[in-house]
C-alpha cells in the first residue's frame, strides 16, 4: 500500500497544501505546495473540493494521512506545560499497560485543567530501582524498575473554541487529522542531538526562541515581531519603498554574495538594517540563555529557522553562547522540484509516521547514575532541570 501525507501549513493570513509520498528513507512531493490567501469562506471550501478531487485520483491502493501544522500564533494563550507523571508500583519488565497507565494520568491532567494539549512529547523516562536511577530518552521497554517518572512537555492553549472551530473544518472534510504547532514540528529534528538545543524561527508574524531537549521544549519564548514588521520598518527608513518579495530577494542576494562589494546605496542600506535587526536577534539570544540556571550551560546546536537566518548566522560568534554548532535551517524550496525543505511539514510527518509504527524494541540507557542517597537535585544537570521545570 503507498503512504501519503497531505500536509497542511495555517498560519493567520493564509492556508497552504501540499502532498508527499512516503518513498522509503524519504518523502517525495507528488503535488507542489498550492497557497491560498482566503476572502471568504467559500475560498476555502473550494480549496477543500480541489484537494479531495486530487485524493481520489491518487492510486486506488493507498493510506492518506492528513497533518494540520498551526503557526505559533494562530492560536491565542498558546505556552508550554511541563507535566510529571508517575508508575509508582514495582515493575519487573515494562509493558504496554505501563506506558497506557502513564497515558492516561495525562490525559486525566489535561481534562482536569483549563487548557488543552495541542501536541504532547515525552522526553525523559527516569527508572528508578533501588539506589540506582537510569535515565532513558524513549519509553524504557523491558526494563525492570521500582518506580518510573516520565516527564512531558505539552503545547496548550484555552482557546478552546478556535481549536475545536479548526478541527471541525478539517474533520470534515478528511480522515486521519493530526495537529500540530510549527516550533514544535522543528524540534523534533533535534531528537536525536545530545544535551540542551536552541532554536529561534523568524515567521511572518511573529518569533519564537525555544530551548529543546530530546526534541521536546522545555523553555519557550514568543514575541509578536516577525518578518512583517521588519519589512515595514525598512520601508519607513528606506529612500525607496520595497515589497517584500524584494527585501527577500535582496536577502537572498546578500547571502550568495558575502564576498562581492555592494555598490547600490539602496541594497547597502537595507544591509546595514537587516544586520541591526540580526544583532536584536542575538541580544534575545543572550537574554533568553542568562538566566541563572542556563548561565554556564553547554548549548550543543543553535537552529536558526526562517528568512534572517542566514544574516543572523553571518553576526553571531559561537563561543559567545557556549555553542558546540550552528544549524541554519532555512533553505530556498525553489532549489529541489522533487524533495520538500519544509522542516515543520518533514518532521511532522516522520512523529506521524512512527506514532502508527511498533514501538515495541529495546531502549538503550542514555545516563546511569547510581547513587548512595538518591537525590534528583543533586548534580549540576538536575540543578538546571529543577530550575526549568519547576
Amino acid at each position: 500500500m503507498r503512504k501519503y501525507f497531505l500536509d497542511f501549513r495555517v498560519s493567520k493570513n493564509y492556508i497552504s497544501w501540499t502532498v508527499l509520498e512516503d518513498c522509503d528513507t524519504k518523502q517525495k512531493t507528488v503535488r507542489a505546495t498550492e497557497k491560498l490567501i482566503p476572502v471568504s469562506s467559500s475560498d476555502i471550501s473550494n480549496m477543500f473540493s480541489s484537494i479531495k478531487k486530487y485524493i481520489n485520483n491518487l492510486p486506488l491502493n493507498k493510506n492518506v494521512i492528513t497533518n494540520v501544522i498551526f503557526n505559533d500564533d494562530v492560536l491565542s494563550n498558546l505556552e508550554i506545560k511541563l507535566v510529571e507523571t508517575h508508575y509508582l508500583q514495582e515493575c519487573f519488565s515494562a509493558d504496554k499497560s505501563v506506558k497506557d497507565n502513564l497515558s492516561l494520568q495525562l490525559s486525566k491532567h489535561f481534562h482536569d485543567s483549563e487548557y488543552i494539549p495541542v501536541t504532547i512529547s515525552s522526553y525523559r523516562y527516569l527508572a528508578h530501582q533501588k539506589i540506582s536511577v537510569k535515565e532513558y530518552l524513549q519509553f524504557p521497554l523491558n526494563k525492570q524498575f521500582d518506580k518510573l517518572i516520565s516527564k512531558n512537555s505539552a503545547f496548550v492553549t484555552t482557546d478552546i473554541e478556535s481549536l475545536n472551530n479548526i478541527q471541525k473544518l478539517f474533520e470534515y472534510n478528511f480522515d486521519k487529522v493530526n495537529y500540530f504547532i510549527k516550533t514544535q514540528s522543528l524540534a523534533n529534528n533535534y531528537k536525536e542531538f545530545d544535551g540542551f538545543n536552541l532554536l529561534l524561527d523568524t515567521e511572518d508574524s511573529y518569533s519564537s526562541l525555544s530551548l529543546v531537549y530530546n526534541g521536546a521544549i522545555i523553555k519557550y519564548k514568543r514575541l509578536s515581531v516577525g518578518m512583517d514588521k521588519i519589512y515595514e520598518m525598512i520601508n519607513q527608513n528606506s529612500k525607496t519603498s520595497k515589497s517584500n518579495t524584494d527585501i527577500q530577494n535582496i536577502i537572498r542576494y546578500l547571502t550568495r554574495n558575502k564576498n562581492f562589494n555592494i555598490l547600490d546605496e539602496g541594497v547597502v542600506s537595507i544591509k546595514e538594517m537587516l544586520e541591526e535587526f540580526a544583532s536584536c536577534y542575538i541580544k534575545l539570544i543572550e537574554e533568553f540563555l542568562s538566566c541563572d540556571e542556563l548561565k554556564n550551560q553547554k548549548i550543543n546546536v543553535l537552529a536558526l529557522s526562517g528568512v534572517l537566518a542566514n544574516i543572523i548566522e553571518t553576526k553571531l560568534n559561537p563561543s559567545t553562547f557556549n555553542l558546540n554548532k550552528v544549524h541554519n535551517l532555512y533553505k530556498d524550496n525553489s532549489e529541489s522540484i522533487f524533495l520538500n525543505n519544509d522542516i515543520a511539514i518533514l518532521q511532522s510527518n516522520i512523529m506521524t509516521k512512527l506514532d502508527e509504527e511498533d514501538q515495541n524494541k529495546t531502549v538503550n540507557t542514555i545516563t546511569n547514575r547510581i547513587n548512595n542517597e538518591i537525590n534528583p537535585r543533586k548534580s549540576f544537570l538536575n540543578k538546571i532541570w529543577y530550575a526549568i521545570t519547576k
